[in-house]
């Protein structure tokens, strides 16, 4: 079980260091200091106002987030295709 978790802390580990982990944490804090945007998404979560939706949306800043959130999802895709094939191969019934 030692083993296990510390290939787990290795796996994070090795994560944290990727383009795609690195570039989704700068952003979040790039908007975390962009108080104007923030107001924006608070104010939206609270009226559902489809105008302020768009200004949201036309935000380069949060454009330039949502590239690399994609970015990040098709990382954990593929980390997840990956984990199924080496489970499928070793026969490990717990992706099944």
């Amino acid at each position: 079980m030692n083993e296990l978790m510390e290939l787990v802390d290795n796996l994070k580990k090795a994560l944290d260091n990727t383009k795609e982990v690195q570039d989704i944490k700068e952003y979040n804090k790039k908007i975390s200091l962009d108080k104007e945007l923030l107001s924006k998404i608070r104010k939206y979560r609270e009226t559902q106002d489809e105008s302020l939706k768009k200004e949201i949306l036309s935000n380069e800043l949060f454009q330039e987030y949502k590239d690399k959130e994609i970015d990040f999802n098709i990382l954990i895709l593929k980390i997840n295709k990956e984990l199924k094939r080496i489970s499928t191969k070793k026969g490990c019934s717990l992706w099944k």
